[in-house]
């Protein structure tokens, strides 16, 4: 018995790809919004905005940038390039998605972050991430269980294990 594998109009469906000319290279388990589904895995499907970036689009409309994809070790790093992260980690939940965080760097650590709205922000605690925040009395903190939270602000959400560096960049 001799198996044939034809080759059809569809064989270079799922061609390598990029969005721009510096973009990361793009290729199974993901594939541009643009191709035939079968070339990526469900929930790896990557666009090109208008800037040709590379963007990934997460469940609840959150849009980030991709800054490189290394196949390797299945990592893909990610970045805001509005530089208001923070703020819109607030809304993410990777339950509905194939993705996890994951520290790369072994110096770099997974940690809980708490939001806080301040009346005035405490000498120890520092704004980190809200820019771009509209209140600019919204400050970031990582902080242990063993801290309470200061008196003059009140915790308005938890962000649970996320890398230290996704906040402080």
């Amino acid at each position: 018995m001799v198996l044939l594998a034809m080759v059809g109009d569809g064989a270079y469906d799922c061609r390598e790809s990029r969005c721009g000319s510096y973009g990361p290279s793009i290729h199974f388990p993901f594939g541009l919004c643009h191709q035939p589904e079968y070339c990526g895995y469900p929930g790896f499907e990557l666009s090109c905005d208008r800037e040709n970036q590379t963007i990934l689009k997460f469940p609840n409309s959150l849009i980030l940038s991709v800054g490189e994809i290394d196949y390797m070790s299945q990592q893909i790093s990610l970045y805001d390039p509005e530089r208001c992260l923070i703020l819109k980690l607030l809304h993410l939940n990777l339950s509905a998605s194939p993705f996890f965080f994951t520290v790369h760097k072994p110096y770099l650590t997974l940690g809980d972050f708490s939001i806080f709205k301040c009346s005035d922000l405490p000498a120890d605690y520092r704004n980190i991430g809200t820019a771009c925040a509209s209140d600019k009395a919204i400050f970031a903190v990582y902080y242990s269980l063993n801290s309470l939270p200061p008196t003059t602000c009140k915790k308005i959400h938890e962000i649970p294990s996320i890398p230290f560096e996704t906040i402080t960049v």
